[in-house]
């Protein structure tokens, strides 16, 4: 069933179940972390705290993403792979520990929790790809990555019924501890998996054509596609901070306590993580292949401004929940497949390049705007000033959007991008 679901051949199941049981593992842990440390920070610390750590969030990224960059050619993807994961796990540990044995525990020890979930989320995602490449050609990646990275979608629902499931048995500290134990099964079958699958045969480092900063630079400025694309994503990333902002806020008045919000958010993930897997499986691909890329990048465009808008009416759970599924969920599920498509349309060697570019360096960028129009801007204002900003910056990405579809389109003129499985 799974062959015929995923279009694979003959073999290719017996390989990607290692990496497919890897990615549900690593998933159940981002979304357990996910639930965990939001929950614990809104009713210990206070929403109206985020934005500091957003911009907290964005420098460590830039700087780690730097350090990553410095490394990637002298380690192997899984010394790397295991080096993210332990970062990860030391911080959840060592909030862990302040929490448990501090009398009067500092704010930040919630903070370094979802600091370093945001992060972990970010590197791990980024790199799983390159360490994918050891072990598959890119003609094997086309049939297998829909399939791994739909363990993604079902360890995170796994890690989000666990959540709802003994919520009301363990308090969300205990949960950091599984966070650090599913970190410690991933970095073990890491090292089994190095041990034990063979490498491709022609895994070898080399430097890229034209991989130098003044290159870049060059082909920044002669790209409007690229120029766009960073203009959307910055605006994109804006929109998304805001969301998670609003919905935090109503998390905090709503539920009574964390383990009632952690609880809820687990059976959410639940649900929503099977129904952004059907999106990824089902949806993405065939919508791009009948209206073409153009229109569905417009359309989620479009499905962002108005759930922007629909924060202009008082604010409910089921707007919040909505909120967070435009977020997270439909991002996941919708948004990263479809800017993966329009990564692909430039040329081989300066496809890492835009990915760096617009995940390094466009991704902080917009959550350090996102920050400072919290956090000074706007704060202490209440949620109306903050969905009117919202609907904003929602008709801005819009028209960026338009623009960029606009560049891509005069490129090739074609309408049928999906005829192969999506590689995210």
């Amino acid at each position: 069933m799974a062959i015929n679901l995923f279009y694979l051949q003959s073999g290719d199941l017996k390989r990607l179940t290692p990496f497919f049981s890897l990615y549900t593992a690593m998933f159940a842990m981002l979304a357990l972390g996910d639930a965990v440390s939001l929950s614990m920070f809104v009713h210990r610390v206070g929403a109206a705290a985020l934005p500091g750590y957003y911009a907290v969030t964005a420098l460590l990224n830039m700087a780690l993403m730097a350090l990553y960059m410095t490394l990637a050619r002298r380690f192997s993807s899984t010394r790397l792979f295991q080096a993210i994961l332990t970062l990860s796990m030391a911080s959840f540990l060592g909030a862990w520990g302040a929490l448990h044995w501090m009398t009067h525990p500092p704010t930040w020890c919630y903070g370094l929790l979802f600091v370093s979930r945001e992060i972990s989320f970010t590197m791990a995602l980024m790199h799983f790809g390159s360490y994918l490449q050891d072990y598959f050609t890119r003609s094997e990646l086309d049939r297998v990555l829909p399939a791994i990275y739909a363990g993604g979608r079902l360890g995170g629902a796994l890690g989000g019924a666990l959540l709802g499931a003994l919520a009301g048995v363990f308090s969300m500290l205990d949960f950091v501890l599984a966070y650090a134990a599913l970190a410690l099964i991933c970095i073990a079958a890491l090292e089994l998996m190095q041990r034990r699958l063979p490498l491709r045969g022609d895994v070898i480092q080399r430097d890229a054509p034209g991989g130098g900063l003044r290159d870049f630079w060059q082909f920044l400025r002669g790209s409007s596609m690229l120029q766009w694309m960073s203009a959307s994503s910055i605006t994109f990333i804006l929109c998304r901070w805001l969301l998670n902002y609003q919905y935090s806020r109503f998390f905090q008045t709503h539920f009574t306590n964390e383990n009632d919000m952690g609880g809820f958010l687990g059976w959410y993930l639940t649900l929503s993580l099977m129904i952004s897997l059907v999106v990824q499986l089902f949806i993405v691909n065939r919508l791009v292949a009948r209206v073409g890329i153009k229109a569905c990048t417009i359309g989620y465009a479009v499905i962002m401004t108005a759930g922007m808008a629909l924060n202009l009416t008082p604010p409910t759970l089921i707007i919040a929940v909505m909120n967070r599924f435009l977020e997270t969920e439909l991002r996941t599920g919708f948004y990263n497949p479809l800017r993966m498509l329009l990564t692909n349309r430039f040329e081989a060697f300066r496809r890492r390049q835009a990915r760096a570019w617009t995940m390094g360096v466009m991704t902080p960028v917009g959550t350090l705007a996102a920050s400072a129009l919290l956090g000074i801007g706007l704060a202490g204002a209440p949620l109306s000033a903050i969905a009117w900003l919202g609907t904003i910056m929602g008709g801005i990405n819009w028209a960026s959007t338009a623009r960029l579809t606009r560049t891509f389109e005069s490129r090739t003129g074609s309408r049928h991008e999906a005829s192969r499985p999506l590689t995210l």
